[in-house]
């Protein structure tokens, strides 16, 4: 049987071989952690955006100002083109030319 202080400097050097194995561990896994958050929120930031800039397209075809649906249209497809909104936005930007008879704009 090994006396208290025999345990303790087995301990002591088991830390002193492995101790910066497991700071590095800690260091990756909750930098790991926190670039994911940062990177959710990037997402749901920008999900938002496009989604004001789409409702403001949406509202400015309602009301028949083209000239804000196309600028609407020109961010999203600029700022926002890998989102949903985008898309959508091509499509109320086509239904918006072909109220005005534009036909091959709205192709």
């Amino acid at each position: 049987m090994e006396t208290e202080a025999e345990q303790v400097e087995k301990l002591k050097a088991w830390f002193k071989e492995n101790g910066a194995s497991i700071v590095l561990g800690i260091v990756i896994g909750v930098g790991g952690i926190g670039g994911y958050n940062y990177w959710i929120h990037v997402q749901e930031t920008n999900a938002a955006e496009a989604s004001s800039h789409f409702t403001q397209m949406i509202e400015a075809l309602s009301a028949g100002n083209n000239d804000t649906v196309q600028q609407q249209a020109d961010i999203l497809l600029s700022d926002y083109a890998e989102t949903e909104y985008a898309l959508m936005g091509q499509l109320a930007l086509a239904k918006s030319h072909v109220a005005d008879g534009d036909f091959e704009n709205a192709a």
